[in-house]
């Protein structure tokens, strides 16, 4: 049995997992970012219940990976039954044995690795079985949905099987594409959430290689409306584009610049334009394939061990490898595959980020994908629950759009007036039209009568001129009033000035000028500075955005604290 010392965010994600069991919790859904050991929490969990005498299930989302998952736990020691093909059981035990030097495939073990296809092809001949089932694990556990209220997907029925059974999901993206919540009160059926550290730490600590990107303008397009259901392009939308694009040459032409003698995994939008792509490298001679989810599974282990030799050095596949695809030796990702979903864009970004000493991976994005998302390793809040659709506002001022350098074509924050990369100035709009949304709530590029008539329009009339004038029109008790109420106004809109100019503070300490603030608060709110405090806004719009800007900030940096 082989030894494996898990690392201390192992060792923490694994006791939550436990003692988010035994306080009750039936099925847990643990997650970890790519690249960080989610294989090596689940096999180390798979162990104590071997050990334990538990009879359980390991499910594989994909029956490609079974063999993979198999893998993982006989590298353990853990004696296994594969239920699947006989093609498929002798292809874990050949690997066991090149690997290995015995194979660990025993049909009568209480340790199980299934396919969720197989599974549901054999329902009825192993639903006895599945009911003395006392633990399943599956990876890539954001594919479950299904609860007593609403109809599961194949994954969701995969675990109902299992219903005496205490479960563990694994998954890097806790999100789905279509916005369904992973929890039971919501689509799914999970009953607790546990986290793992974030990327930026692990990088940090030298657990993931750090990476850089490069985005390339390209001509491939996909209409922002046309999203299906499932809340990604179609494959026949993005067949369309690719076809009508240069996406091909230009994936060839950014590789030779960007990462020429690398290894690279590429994401393509159809199998016809991956093989046009492999071709396009093979005549260049770097030698490629193309893979996909049709290709035999012999060409496949072919292609994917010549690919860790560096025998090729190109693989491109469509849909196959943002999923359970693990190879240190991957360092750059071509992403030629817009997507509309951020758990398929971390997935295959992710695929670069194992870690080798001295690695920094490559992205190199032809489709936006990154200025759709945003950075790879930026703080995100997961939940059980449904994605809010409707929000339209950022609710942290950190989460900023990300525009394209056009010198360098590294992606940066779109508030920043230089590239800090390679410190070229964004071009400026023509003087004529810079109109606030043009410059993006930059004020330094607005002319100067614009921007008296804003100032202006944020000074609010004097309470003793609003009575006399209300007096002479409906007496002193109405003019009082409106007095008054001018005043909570002034009041209010004065607190608003304090509390942006604490957080002008903060982001001057932080290292931003003035411009820079500006549009940062123009690009987390949606209005400009003089905007929010245009005269025209009532007390309550006021302390509104006083209030939005301290949630903000109280708490997120300890030198902000709020002066009334």
């Amino acid at each position: 049995m082989t030894s494996i010392v898990l690392r201390d965010y192992q060792v923490k994600l694994k006791n939550d997992i436990y003692n988010s069991w035994r306080a009750g919790n039936r099925n847990v859904l643990a997650v970890s970012v790519t690249g960080s050991g989610k294989s090596v929490i689940m096999s180390d969990i798979i162990t104590d219940g071997f050990r334990s005498g538990l009879r359980q299930v390991v499910m594989a989302h994909r029956n490609e990976l079974v063999t993979q998952m198999s893998s993982h736990i006989a590298r353990r020691g853990i004696q296994h039954r594969i239920i699947g093909p006989n093609s498929t059981i002798a292809q874990a035990r050949t690997k066991h044995r090149e690997e290995f030097g015995v194979s660990f495939v025993n049909p009568n073990a209480p340790t199980a690795v299934i396919g969720v296809d197989t599974l549901m092809a054999r329902k009825d001949n192993l639903k006895a079985w599945a009911q003395q089932v006392d633990r399943w694990v599956i990876d890539e556990a954001h594919h479950v949905i299904g609860n007593d209220r609403v109809d599961p997907n194949k994954w969701g029925k995969a675990v109902k099987m299992f219903s005496n059974a205490y479960g563990l999901g694994v998954t890097a993206t806790p999100l789905r594409a279509d916005g369904q919540g992973l929890g039971r009160l919501f689509d799914g059926c999970m009953d607790d959430l546990v986290l793992g550290p974030p990327m930026r730490q692990l990088i940090e600590q030298n657990y993931l290689s750090d990476y850089e990107i490069v985005c390339p303008i390209s001509d491939l397009k996909v209409d922002l409306k046309n999203v299906s259901k499932d809340g990604d392009w179609s494959s026949k939308t993005l067949r369309k584009a690719a076809k009508q694009s240069r996406i091909v040459g230009d994936v060839v032409e950014n590789y030779c610049k960007y990462a020429i003698g690398r290894r690279a995994l590429v994401f393509a939008t159809d199998i016809e334009t991956a093989d046009d792509i492999a071709d396009k490298f093979n005549n260049f001679g770097i030698r490629a394939a193309s893979l996909n989810g049709k290709s035999l599974s012999t060409y496949r282990d072919h292609c994917l061990k010549g690919f860790e030799r560096g025998e090729f050095s190109i693989l491109i596949n469509v849909d196959l490898f943002d999923e359970g695809f693990d190879c240190p030796a991957c360092d750059v990702v071509i992403l030629a595959r817009p997507t509309a979903s951020l758990g398929k864009y971390l997935q295959m970004i992710g695929r670069a980020l194992r870690y080798l000493p001295g690695k920094t991976a490559l992205v190199i994005d032809h489709v936006s994908n990154v200025i759709r998302h945003g950075l790879p390793d930026k703080e995100r809040e997961w939940s059980l629950g449904r994605r809010d659709k409707k929000a339209k506002h950022k609710k942290d001022p950190d989460e900023i759009p990300l525009t394209r350098c056009p010198n360098c074509k590294k992606p940066y924050e779109k508030f920043r007036t230089i590239c800090p990369y390679c410190n070229t100035e964004k071009p400026l709009p023509d003087p004529s039209s810079r109109s606030i949304e043009m410059v993006e709530g930059d004020l330094v590029l607005l002319n100067k009568k614009t921007l008296a008539q804003m100032r202006q329009s944020t000074i609010l009339e004097n309470p003793d001129d609003i009575n006399k004038r209300v007096t002479a029109v409906a007496g002193p008790i109405a003019g009082k009033g409106v007095a008054n109420r001018q005043l909570e106004k002034i009041k209010a809109q004065k607190e608003l000035i304090d509390v942006i100019n604490q957080w002008a503070g903060i982001e001057r300490a932080r290292g931003f000028t003035d411009r820079e603030i500006h549009k940062r608060f123009y690009l987390t709110l949606g209005v400009d500075v003089l905007t929010a405090l245009n005269n025209s806004k009532t007390k309550k719009e006021f302390e509104n955005t006083t209030q939005t800007i301290r949630s903000w900030y109280e708490g997120k940096y300890s030198n902000f604290t709020y002066m009334s």
